[in-house]
């Protein structure tokens, strides 16, 4: 499962589904997407 982690964006995809994640300024965890796979760094 490739992980991937840019300006704060968390990227975990495997198969055909990707599950995006956001570190906001206070150290929280946000969901961004999750669904179809992502194309490498496309978020």
């Amino acid at each position: 499962m490739p992980v991937a982690y840019v300006n704060q964006v968390f990227t975990l995809s495997g198969g055909d589904v990707s599950y995006v994640l956001h570190v906001t300024e206070e150290g929280r965890l946000m969901n961004l997407y999750w669904g179809r796979r992502v194309a490498d760094q496309a978020v």
